[in-house]
């Protein structure tokens, strides 16, 4: 069994769609920073197990009199007003109201055999073969199971996300979207034969395998119904074809915008919420051709000043960035017949082992660009996501040379949007925030 730390977390209530699911949309606002629920009636406890009664001005759950802890193993039910989550995670945490270490080996082993997840450890479930599976893996390091719930009738969602860096800011916000939907309809209702929701995370955050161990760990060991990511395309494309489509898991893609994955033959199990790079590619193409032809966006009238004479693109070599390349590419060469285009890739970031081996490559991409005959460039087209800072910084602080060429306008693609805000932030004396 993996060390891990034992906590409960109470958090706010949160607006979210169990995607992939046979469940309705949940919705709440609520606020409850207290272990107890205040009453003046019994009607004002309702449990998911019965109805409560009001002692002493504290809600008490179903064959619970004669304590006031909310939580309650032995009943197995838990205040439905109250947003209350068991997380068994390995990173530690320091927010949750109540912490306890666990104390625990490297390794988990059940019982010889098992019919039941509650016959198995903590971070196990009963597999079909009547052995204990861990539920927790290299990847997976994230359990959540809604407090007092019954383990036996748990259905698992998982999900895959890069959360480590440079993607922190960009992906962080996705993982924790999850958490809040799948806390919001555990406190608000239960799927058939009143069933929770438990929830794995995965981080794929060091590429190469990463994705595809994990959702391989997510459908063979923890047994899931559903997985929400990865996050980027090739990932998806990766986890989709050789994991969840041959096993019939569904799987939901939040940011994965390649228009290869409507490609794929996915007998409808694989979706996505977000539109595929075809309306982007146009967008970029459409503004970059206004820009060379004196289109105001705001209608003030013709402005020549951001004509397009040479124009740099750097494509993410992957699914994401190769796709998009190759949808704009054509269409700019012909929109802006009169300019020097200078096109290339660079490396996906996941494949370096270390911050220094990124920038060393990324410095041979721009010096290809700035010994190309289209340097200086009037124009920058970066293709890619949170790798993007350090391309940006890297081109202003080796490549661009301010005494002698104009500031180039740059144009980023929808994955970089999210961060531009501390790209530009950064840039500045600050020491460890100035241009590399």
């Amino acid at each position: 069994m993996t060390r891990a730390r034992l906590h409960r977390e109470l958090r706010h209530g949160a607006c979210g769609v169990l995607l992939g699911l046979p469940v309705t949309i949940a919705c709440s606002l609520t606020l409850q920073l207290d272990d107890q629920i205040a009453c003046s009636a019994d009607s004002d406890c309702p449990y998911t197990g019965g109805q409560g009664t009001c002692e002493d001005g504290f809600c008490r759950s179903p064959g619970n009199s004669t304590t006031g802890n909310v939580e309650d193993s032995s009943s197995g039910t838990t205040p439905t007003s109250l947003s209350a989550t068991t997380t068994l995670s390995t990173s530690d945490t320091t927010s949750s109201p109540e912490t306890t270490d666990a104390t625990t080996t490297d390794t988990t082993t059940g019982p010889a055999g098992c019919v039941l997840n509650s016959e198995c450890e903590d971070d196990q479930r009963c597999g079909p073969d009547g052995a204990c599976l861990d539920l927790l893996s290299a990847e997976c390091q994230i359990l959540v199971v809604p407090a007092g719930a019954d383990v036996d009738n748990l259905v698992f969602v998982g999900s895959i996300m890069p959360t480590g860096a440079p993607f922190t800011n960009l992906v962080q916000p996705l993982e924790n979207a999850t958490l809040l939907a799948i806390e919001d309809f555990n406190q608000e209702t239960t799927l058939q034969g009143d069933r929770q929701v438990g929830w794995v995370g995965c981080d794929d955050s060091l590429g190469g395998n990463a994705a595809s161990d994990a959702a391989t760990h997510l459908v063979t060991n923890v047994g899931v119904s559903a997985i929400i990511g990865p996050i980027f395309s090739e990932s998806v494309l990766d986890v989709a074809n050789g994991v969840t489509i041959p096993a019939g898991t569904f799987m939901m893609a939040p940011a994965a915008t390649a228009m290869s994955i409507a490609g794929l033959d996915d007998d409808n199990l694989v979706w996505r919420t977000i539109a595929g790079d075809v309306y982007q590619a146009n967008g970029i193409v459409d503004r970059l051709i206004d820009l060379d032809e004196g289109v105001d966006p705001d209608g003030a009238g013709p402005d020549t000043a951001n004509a397009v004479t040479n124009l740099l693109i750097l494509a993410k070599n992957d699914a994401y960035g190769n796709g998009l390349l190759n949808d704009v590419l054509p269409d700019l060469e012909d929109g802006l017949a009169a300019a020097d285009i200078y096109a290339a890739t660079y490396p996906d970031p996941t494949s370096f082992a270390s911050q220094d081996e990124l920038l060393a490559a990324y410095g041979e991409v721009l010096a290809g660009a700035a010994v190309d005959s289209a340097y200086p460039y009037t124009h920058v087209l970066f293709i890619g996501t949170s790798e993007l800072q350090a391309m940006f910084y890297s081109y202003l602080g080796v490549v661009w040379n301010p005494a002698m060429d104009p500031l180039p306008l740059f144009t980023m693609s929808h994955g970089a949007v999210p961060e531009l805000e501390r790209f530009i932030e950064e840039i500045g004396p600050t020491p460890g925030t100035a241009p590399l």
